[in-house]
């Protein structure tokens, strides 16, 4: 849990929003929670019916939203359904959870005892993968909010979207070209101070199930993780399991495809496992957490490791979705100057001054949404949609730092906390590359969720080695899966990747994982 990004005062005006970047029914971007005509509507656009005056009860510690259009009370029924004609004294009243993105979660006070969806005692306001408005949702994805300031959203051009932190007088603005301030920050000598942080054995079970096919053949991948600065691989496995049970099938062996090392566990399908088998992928790691450091007088400065001309120009390439030699990102990279500028005493912005500066630029200019609603991950696909997940900001930060001849790379892996079915803990962070210090961290997704305070240094150069990181880099090509059907390609796996052959239909499969994760 966090703390909320803004003072919650009585009589202060919120919105609700539940989804980012998507049409409401105004036709404009994001949908709000409004009372429309009487109801309770989860995608209505910024305008008076979506914003709730927030009151607070100091003797229980819960609150009240109330419409500013209607005098409705929103609220959550005995029969555990969402609505606007609440008591202000029982079924109006909520406990407000921040969470780590920076979301709020909404539990009805009056009936925090019963179940929700995931079993779990306290029914939250939410909405589900339809889009429909639901009373009994849990903590996770669905039963997340964006608590806004109603003031901080614009509405001259009926959309909503653009927050406190892009308005021209903002203080963020204004630190977006202090020039002066960043040559005073980051005009230094640094290095990266690398802390363990934790060692940790991950274990991702994974259940295919084909029930219309006789499966002849399984072929699973995953990756060999990489021995990187932030972590240390003790050891990495891959095993094919009768499914429920400890009997290997298969195991796996080491293939490269591409540029990415993958394990690879090829199971013939007999019996039980003609229809369903486990892929059981183990971790053992030792993570570390990275900081810039400023390097003090005299201070014993490490040597680092120089990056390869073959390995600079791996890291420097434009891809299918870091596609900076579009014609319309360069348009877009000018026109919102970001490229090394002459200061005014002749010198060019320093590497870590312009990369802070694109960092600052993505966090103010841009919002995060969850992976289910971005429709494409290219980077100019992020800056036409002005919204993206983690992988998207990566992509997006790397393809500006590449465009400038700044060496990048993109680390997908998950977090070395346990998940559930339903949330698997992926992420993606990203390093570039400087000649004096290494490789420097930046998370911008975790950037604009979880940190709300000047100078927005906290993921900036600073990682807090929590990530397991499975793979470097978007791409994974050439995967030969030995079941005759031609190389094969993936462009993430945050877990195992697989293929089959056999005889029947491949409706009705179903995969289904759970991550789990012991600190050792």
């Amino acid at each position: 849990m966090t703390n909320p990004p803004f003072e919650l005062k009585d009589g202060l005006e919120v919105r609700l929003r539940s989804k980012k970047g998507l049409k409401n029914r105004d036709g404009s971007p994001d949908w709000y929670l409004s009372v429309v005509s009487g109801k309770l509507v989860a995608d209505g656009g910024p305008s008076a019916p979506s914003v709730w005056i927030l009151g607070l009860n100091a003797d229980d510690k819960t609150y009240t939203l109330k419409s500013k259009s209607s005098n409705a009370f929103l609220g959550i029924s005995e029969t555990l359904t969402a609505i606007c004609n609440a008591d202000a004294k029982t079924n109006g009243k909520f406990e407000l959870f921040w969470q780590e993105n920076g979301k709020v979660c909404l539990m009805s006070h009056q009936f925090k005892g019963k179940p929700n969806l995931t079993g779990k005692p306290g029914p939250h306001l939410g909405i589900n993968p339809k889009s429909e408005l639901i009373a009994n949702a849990g903590r996770g994805e669905w039963g997340q909010w964006s608590m806004l300031e109603a003031s901080d959203i614009d509405t001259s051009h009926g959309g909503g979207g653009a927050s406190a932190l892009s308005s021209v007088n903002s203080p963020a603005m204004k630190l977006l070209t202090n020039f002066q301030l960043h040559r005073e920050m980051w005009d230094q000598r640094f290095m990266i101070e690398r802390k363990p942080s934790k060692s940790v054995k991950a274990k991702l079970l994974v259940t295919y199930k084909m029930p219309n096919m006789r499966v002849q053949k399984w072929c699973v991948v995953a990756n060999a993780p990489p021995v990187i600065q932030c972590q240390n691989i003790r050891t990495a496995s891959l095993k094919l399991l009768q499914s429920g049970t400890d009997q290997v099938l298969a195991g796996g062996s080491i293939i490269q495809a591409g540029n990415h090392s993958l394990f690879r566990a090829v199971a013939k399908g007999n019996g039980p496992s003609q229809h369903q088998i486990q892929a059981c992928y183990e971790i053992e790691a030792d993570l570390f957490s990275l900081s810039l450091k400023k390097i003090q007088p005299g201070e014993f400065i490490p040597p680092v490791n120089q990056l390869q001309p073959h390995e600079r120009a791996y890291h420097l390439q434009a891809t299918s979705l870091i596609d900076f030699n579009s014609t319309s990102f360069r348009q877009w990279v000018d026109s919102n100057q970001l490229h090394p500028m002459l200061m005014s005493d002749g010198s060019v912005e320093s590497l870590l001054c312009f990369c802070y500066r694109v960092f600052l630029f993505i966090k103010i200019h841009f919002s995060y949404v969850y992976a289910k609603d971005v429709k494409g991950r290219k980077a100019t696909d992020s800056i036409q949609a002005r919204a993206t997940d983690c992988g998207g900001f990566c992509i997006l930060a790397s393809a500006i730092f590449r465009l400038h001849g700044i060496p990048s790379r993109l680390l997908f892996g998950r977090h070395g906390v346990s998940g559930t079915e339903t949330e698997q803990k992926v992420h993606v962070k990203g390093e570039f590359y400087c000649d004096t210090i290494g490789w420097i961290p930046f998370d911008p997704a975790t950037a604009i969720t979880g940190d709300h305070q000047e100078p927005y240094t906290k993921y900036f150069g600073n990682d807090g080695g929590g990530l397991i990181v499975m793979h470097l880099d978007h791409g994974i090509q050439n995967i030969d899966t030995l079941l005759g059907i031609g190389n094969q390609s993936t462009e993430f796996l945050q877990g195992c990747a697989y293929w089959v052959s056999g005889d029947g239909e491949q409706n009705g499969k179903s995969v289904t994982q759970l991550w789990t994760c012991q600190d050792l």
